[in-house]
This record gives structure tokens, sequence and C-alpha cells, in this order.
């Protein structure tokens, strides 16, 4: 743990508390770990900056948990949204709860699927208001059950709109060159590796449904034999 911690050691002045500690904790790690354990990847999901660092795109150091932090940023200050997980019920399913909780309430409560996780599990993101109905009517979809997620605000939803445009900013500013492994979008599960179109990819995610479960496809269509998850938790197993 001690060796983990000393790597994990940012120079910034002022420590990270709340939401963004989870953000920029986990991030931190799954950028210095490959490199301190000798790990090397052949192919990365791009999801955000930390992907593009762990493919050694980015000529910067410390700096993208900087533009990764932005978006949470805004989620924090977007205290009227939510995101929660439907457990049980295939995308398909979950797509008729989102209509139906929608029919419920006004265009700035609608909530709509924001992470294709695997099969059985999805997350759902929107307005509180439609997160509550969400909640309350998924058993009447035959959902196994409901988990509200911890975090800042409907990640990956028109919710985060405000956030693409400070992302751009800081990815405008930092130099990024092609990855030396194939980087995978997690928008549309697609390897890419013109460094400008990273880029775009990278602010679109921040709006975009996370297309995991066909990004999985992917990789085991093109020989994934073994897969490491750096972070907490053990959602992905």
């Amino acid at each position: 743990m001690a060796s983990t911690l000393a790597i994990l050691r940012p120079s910034a002045p002022a420590p990270l508390a709340g939401p963004r500690a989870r953000v920029a904790a986990p991030a931190a790690a799954r950028v210095a770990l490959p490199s301190r354990f000798r790990y090397s990847p052949a192919r990365v999901p791009l999801g955000s900056e930390v992907a593009a660092a762990g493919a050694d795109a980015l000529f910067v150091d410390y700096k993208p948990t900087t533009a990764f932090l932005f978006p949470g940023q805004d989620a924090s200050d977007a205290a009227n949204s939510a995101m929660v997980s439907v457990i049980g019920l295939d995308s398909e399913k979950v797509q008729q709860l989102c209509d139906a909780a929608n029919e419920e309430v006004d265009e700035t409560e609608r909530v709509q699927i924001a992470n294709f996780l695997c099969p059985g599990n999805y997350a759902v993101s929107g307005g509180v208001k439609g997160i509550e109905v969400v909640e309350a009517k998924a058993k009447s979809f035959k959902a196994r059950m409901t988990v509200c997620l911890a975090v800042a605000g409907a990640f990956h939803t028109s919710f985060m709109r405000p956030a693409v445009s400070r992302l751009e900013s800081a990815l405008a500013s930092t130099e990024f060159r092609t990855p030396r492994i194939p980087v995978i979008s997690n928008v549309d599960a697609l390897p890419h590796s013109d460094p400008d179109t990273i880029k775009q990819i990278l602010a679109r995610q921040v709006t975009s449904p996370v297309q995991w479960e066909t990004t999985v496809k992917t990789l085991m269509g093109k020989g994934l034999e073994k897969s490491y998850e750096l972070g907490p938790g053990k959602v992905r197993d």
C-alpha cells in the first residue's frame, strides 16, 4: 500500500474531497500503476483521458487528471440530476422503462440509458424526479432491483453539456500523439488512432452513453484473452 500511495501523491497544493476525490484517485491509479509494475496492455478502452494516457497518447504527466475533473465539477453543480443502476432487465426493457418514466416528467427531468455495462446491468441518468420514477416503476417492469449510484450527477447525458466546452478547452491545450497501442472508444466501440479524432471523442463521451458491453465484444473479437481492472469495486468482473 505504501508504494502505491507514493506513486499517487500529486503535486497539487490542495487535497480533493467528495465526488472529485472518487474520480481523481482511481484515475491516477489507472495511469500510474501499469507503468509502475511494467504491465503493457495490448488495447485499452477509451472512456476518458485516462485511457489515452494509458495508451501513451498524451505527452503530459498528471494533467489528464485535471481535465478529467472538469465533467465531475460540472456534475457537482448539476444538483438536480442523478444515476441509478437497473438490474435484471435487458437493454430494450430498460429503454421502455425510461420511456415510461419520461411520460411522467417534464423535459428538464428526462432520463436515458447512460451506461450499457453488461447484460442485465444498465445505468440510467437524468433528472432526480425522473430517476425517482424509474425506481418506482422498475418492479412493474420485472427488474430484480435498482441501485442508486453515489455519483456527482447525470453523467453521459445532456445534463453534462455545460462540461463539454470546458473539457474541449482543456483538451485543446493538451498535446496528443498517435497512441502506441489500439484505443477503443466507449462512445462507438471502435478503435481510433488519429489524435484529433481521439480529442473529439473524449469530449463527446461526456454526453454520450457508455457502450461498454459492445466495447468488450469488440475486444473479444480482436482476440482479448486477459484483462485487468484498476480501481474499486467488482462490477465488471
